[in-house]
């Protein structure tokens, strides 16, 4: 517990980021001709460059298993589709110097890099950071053959990646972590996403901001990630780093309870995210954040008939399922208890008064609460 007071709001598989991103599975079959984009646009990211979207792009043309001018052509393709959202600012550059980021083809074991042809992977983007790379399978089919993997929606995929995102299940996504054909173009979840890293997005529904002062303006902080009725919002600690984490879950059957955590710097800038890891909350219960005797995170989510499903926040954002077999006994720092002693699954006793529905947190570890405001 500490000593200041902040009420939390409760509405209602993972994803690891590392310095090497393996993107992976082969292209997926298409089963129609139409990809239906998810209803709520997800933003999953892994960072965010210093120096904002702007990447200067070459090429390797050495071992290329394409003919050189369709590989370069991919490459033209993707600058001009994130040069499109108006979101980015990418050129492909021929002349000597060090670019941003250079393309290029290996096979097998490559540097220190995941070797190629132990999995699925495809093809790999190198750390957020200047310089980086993507490296891409030689060894793959890559022709315009059924069956060959599709050269343009990989490239599209990777340079993505070189600009902060991360993988989401959006099945009309550029950055679905399944390569399809059909994704010719960024989707709403990939505009969501580079909105909420380095703006450029105009206010609309879902937004997620902060007050930072009582009838102050208020700061974006997520593009399109929250739309009302079908997302709940909280503000914790999760990783126990002095600065609150966002929490947006689902709280519709057809969002499957998923949780995604959102980290932001000193700024106020978002920073990098977690998840989303479906499953985590239960769509429709009262989702409640507090702390278990230890001093561990805990999320529960409680039913009306005094059923609950917890889970401690043992990895970060990522929290585990709390054993059945012990006692639940969990804390908020507004003075709500939460108990369960004679592990039944059952609470002991139901809050008659559950505290308020607003949200706040020290999203930048400044001391200072901030409102948590969706529109």
């Amino acid at each position: 517990m500490t000593e200041r007071q902040r009420p939390i709001r409760s509405a209602g598989g993972a994803l690891l980021v590392c310095s090497l991103l393996a993107c992976a599975p082969e292209e997926a079959p298409a089963i129609d001709e139409t990809l239906v984009a998810d209803p709520v646009p997800q933003v999953a990211v892994r960072g965010r460059l210093e120096g904002g979207p702007r990447l200067r792009l070459a090429l390797d043309l050495e071992g290329c298993p394409v003919p050189p001018e369709r590989f370069v052509a991919s490459v033209d393709a993707a600058v001009e589709s994130w040069n499109a959202t108006g979101l980015a600012e990418l050129e492909r550059v021929t002349a000597e110097g060090e670019p941003d980021a250079r393309l290029s083809w290996h096979r097998g074991k490559h540097g220190a890099c995941m070797a190629f042809g132990h999995d699925s992977s495809v093809a790999h983007a190198g750390p957020l950071a200047i310089p980086s790379f993507v490296h891409l399978d030689a060894a793959r089919d890559w022709s315009e053959e059924p069956g060959g993997l599709p050269l343009d929606q990989v490239v599209l995929h990777e340079v993505g990646h070189l600009l902060g995102l991360d993988h989401v299940t959006d099945p009309a996504a550029v950055m679905h972590a399944n390569y399809d054909r059909r994704r010719a173009v960024p989707a709403t979840s990939d505009l969501a996403g580079l909105g909420s890293l380095y703006g450029g997005l105009e206010d609309g529904p879902g937004d997620v901001y902060a007050r930072l002062e009582s009838g102050g303006e208020l700061q974006p902080l997520l593009r399109r990630a929250a739309p009302v009725g079908q997302t709940g919002v909280a503000a914790w600690d999760v990783d126990h780093d002095g600065r609150d984490e966002l929490l947006l879950w689902r709280t519709d059957p057809a969002g499957h309870g998923r949780l995604t955590a959102f980290h932001f710097g000193r700024a106020m800038e978002l920073d990098r995210s977690e998840g989303p890891m479906v499953g985590c909350v239960v769509p429709g219960a009262r989702v409640v954040f507090g702390t278990d005797a230890e001093g561990q995170g805990m999320l529960v989510s409680v039913l009306e008939s005094g059923h609950y499903y917890a889970r401690r926040f043992t990895q970060g954002a990522l929290p585990e399922v709390l054993h059945e077999d012990l006692p639940l006994g969990v804390e908020t720092e507004w003075g709500l208890v939460l108990l369960d002693e004679d592990t039944d699954g059952v609470l002991d006793e139901m809050p008659a008064d559950w505290g308020t529905e607003t949200a706040s947190g020290d999203l930048d570890g400044d001391g200072e609460l901030e409102e948590i405001v969706v529109r």
